[in-house]
């Protein structure tokens, strides 16, 4: 159990709700003035790292009804719980307004990785415009304004990550605009992993180009993007770059594909001038072909 683990630092005023492995959902108590209790349940994790997660107990078994009465969780083949996400979110924004205000209060205090990491989440399910606004409002914010660079940079790809789970598209401009100019290589690469993620299709051309970006983080978070958006035809293009490193990526990305419109075109590659494209093309080429093998058993 967590509790025996590191005595010292569970709360006494932490009522516990329920708990799994490491993880609780507990309720803070007052005992002296229970008018004064904050009904809010949180979560508390294996590193007792606390997140707000429900408006109150009752919100809560509100919320995990109606999820279980929609189908929104349900048992799979297997036994275990499976997620309709969209689904879950709706019914979650319904009971869990004062989770969404409080978290917002914490968002406007300022973006740190520790809020961003604390309400992620939330943040998710709500789909709440007002967090959406301050989010883009970091991703505008030049990064040479900031004098610890390697955290805003960390933050700002954990924002991306978190407006792409929140399928807000008024954050691909930006993102295609960082791809292209941003100085950071490491702020090129979530960009584009956070275009592959929102999915607009905007960005399939730009992250085409980004195949022949100078860091080999970059070209590979692109090719994994484009496999995102099964860009058959552009990659198929790609293979007719001068640029080794362009042919490698779109390689790779038409073997995690499968499609066996790529043979053909693959195919001319077997006698590349470069050697790894030739071992790479052999590997996806085997690897469409067995694939498009097991299909037709079936």
């Amino acid at each position: 159990m967590l509790v025996d683990r590191v005595p010292n630092a569970w709360q006494k005023n932490w009522f516990p709700i329920f708990g799994n492995e490491d993880k609780y959902a507990v309720v803070i108590e007052d005992r002296k003035n229970r008018e004064a209790i904050d009904p809010s349940i949180i979560y508390v994790d294996d590193l007792f790292e606390v997140s707000l997660r429900f408006s109150s107990l009752t919100s809560m078994m509100l919320t995990l009804a109606e999820c279980y009465e929609t189908g929104a969780c349900y048992l799979n083949e297997e036994g275990y719980i499976e997620q309709d996400l969209n689904k879950l979110a709706t019914i979650w924004r319904k009971y869990n307004s004062k989770v969404i205000d409080k978290t917002l209060e914490e968002l406007q205090k300022g973006l740190s990785l520790k809020i961003l990491e604390k309400t992620g989440s939330t943040l998710v399910y709500s789909k709440d415009t007002r967090a959406v606004e301050i989010m883009i409002k970091e991703l505008q914010t030049p990064l040479s304004e900031t004098e610890d660079l390697q955290t805003r940079l960390t933050i700002r790809s954990t924002v991306i990550r978190i407006l792409a789970y929140m399928d807000d598209l008024r954050a691909v401009d930006y993102l295609m605009y960082d791809l292209k100019n941003n100085p950071w290589w490491t702020a090129r690469a979530s960009a584009a992993e956070g275009l592959g993620l929102l999915g607009d299709e905007r960005a399939i051309n730009p992250l085409i180009e980004a195949l022949e970006d100078e860091h080999e983080h970059v070209r590979f978070m692109a090719a994994h993007s484009l496999v995102d958006f099964n860009a058959i035809e552009p990659l198929i293009e790609a293979l007719n770059s001068e640029m080794v490193a362009v042919r490698l990526e779109a390689v790779w990305a038409l073997e995690k594909i499968q499609d066996s419109r790529a043979i053909e075109p693959l195919s001319k590659l077997l006698e590349d001038v470069d050697p790894l494209v030739r071992e790479r093309v052999t590997s996806a080429l085997d690897a469409i072909e067995a694939a498009d093998d097991e299909q037709s058993v079936f």
